[in-house]
């Protein structure tokens, strides 16, 4: 009885039964300011997850859309805010303002909102299929020097 006892104890402690996910997952968080990206636990920005997708070509072309479509948005946001604030400037320093570039900024950053909202969503699908396409289901066998692992992934 003692030696099955030791036993149990000596396979239980070289043999590591684990269901995990997997590492190589990215998981998205989204936020009323925007959305953020975690590979591996570490917050990634939207242009490196082309780099990470690189091998997987459908969902890299979606971060791709998303990642262009995000970077318009920025730069329309930030073109509406400059000429927003360039009249009330020329206001405050006494020169003449030219209002019409007002309604024009605010035109942009209105622009800039659904532009914004297509790039989460873009970027939300393809973050699914990179993880669908990552995804392996079954049994994983890792053998280290000192330990056998074995992985259940589902």
């Amino acid at each position: 009885m003692k030696k099955w006892i030791v036993l149990i104890a000596f396979f239980s402690s070289i043999i590591e039964l684990s269901a995990q996910v997997d590492s190589n997952w990215i998981r998205i968080e989204h936020h009323w300011y925007g959305a953020r990206f975690f590979h591996n636990e570490q917050p990634i920005a939207m242009s490196d997850l082309i780099e990470i997708s690189e091998g997987r070509l459908s969902s890299n072309a979606l971060f791709r859309k998303a990642n262009n479509r995000h970077d318009f948005a920025r730069f329309s946001q930030a073109a509406g805010a400059f000429l927003i604030l360039y009249p009330i400037v020329n206001q405050a320093i006494g020169r003449e303002p030219n209002w019409n570039m007002v309604y024009i900024g605010a035109g942009l950053w209105g622009l800039s909102i659904p532009i914004e909202l297509s790039s989460r969503h873009l970027a939300t699908q393809a973050v699914m299929l990179y993880n669908k396409q990552s995804k392996q289901e079954g049994i994983k066998l890792d053998i280290d020097p000192l330990r056998f692992r074995i992985a259940l992934r589902f």
